[in-house]
């Protein structure tokens, strides 16, 4: 149900990310009506789990935070009251061995996010462009697509822990086994991903991971340009209606060979953390 209401607005939903050494996993109930000691509380729905909460244990003492509250019981509270009691008690954030830090992604457009972060005193400390790139299907001369290609490790993410946060029609198109294109060059790499369509969208889309460059100072402008445009063109070849490219807000040159190859500013991801220690 909350993968549902957060899809149209593209917030990101709480996912365990299979690719961490650990994880915690925290369900928060509401008695049945009767026994909430609470006529407003009463009122509320009958709900058997209002708030979900998702803990990976990143190494070095960070670990990542997805919180997902149930639509009917949001504005109430539950989140902020959850992460201060989860930052204060003795049983919560601080009972974990060795982590020092708590790190949670907002989203696009997400003012209960940020106030939430300004509560608890969590500080931003990345900032990642979400960059959509409308693939026009008039033939046209354009760079050739890359042929499909099984692909080999996958590039970093933009930033740690961002792609477990993707929005929910991405998770419903990824549960759908996306074909993956692997594109690698010399010096600079590229990785396409196609997803499949599904429920909330009803185009498959191509989620390109950061276009970077295996040695940056050869890496060229012209490079990187012709690298944005023949992933366009694979991603258009596989069936996709629009590329998204994520890029840390710091990489001025991409971001501006981005804008050059046809891509426009979506929405801002930021990151937060929390020092518990």
């Amino acid at each position: 149900m909350a993968v549902a209401a957060d899809a149209e607005a593209g917030f990101s939903t709480a996912r365990p990310d299979p690719g961490v050494a650990s994880g915690r996993h925290l369900l928060v109930r509401m008695p049945p009506r009767g026994q909430r000691e609470s006529p407003d509380l009463d009122r509320l729905p009958e709900v058997s789990l209002v708030a979900y909460a998702h803990l990976s244990l990143a190494g070095a003492g960070v670990a990542h935070m997805q919180l997902v509250v149930h639509p009917s019981f949001r504005s109430l509270g539950i989140a902020t009251l959850l992460c201060e009691r989860l930052r204060d008690e003795e049983t919560g954030w601080r009972g974990l061995e060795g982590v020092t830090t708590v790190q949670g992604w907002a989203h696009g457009p997400h003012p209960a996010a940020e106030r939430l972060a300004q509560r608890v005193g969590a500080r931003p400390i990345d900032l990642v462009m979400r960059c959509v790139h409308e693939i026009d299907r008039r033939p046209d001369r354009g760079p050739e697509p890359w042929p499909e290609s099984a692909s080999a490790e996958p590039l970093p993410e933009a930033a740690p822990a961002h792609e477990s946060g993707l929005t929910p029609a991405d998770v419903e198109g990824r549960r759908r086994r996306p074909r993956e294109i692997g594109v690698i060059g010399d010096p600079v790499v590229a990785d396409v991903r196609v997803c499949e369509p599904g429920p909330e969208r009803p185009f498959p889309a191509a989620h390109m991971a950061v276009v970077g460059s295996t040695e940056p100072d050869r890496a060229t402008d012209a490079q990187l340009d012709l690298l944005l445009r023949q992933s366009v063109a694979t991603a258009a070849a596989a069936g996709a209606a629009h590329a998204v490219l994520h890029v840390p807000v710091d990489d001025e040159r991409l971001l501006s060979i981005a804008r050059t190859c046809g891509f426009a500013h979506d929405q801002s991801d930021l990151r937060f953390e929390l020092a518990i220690r």
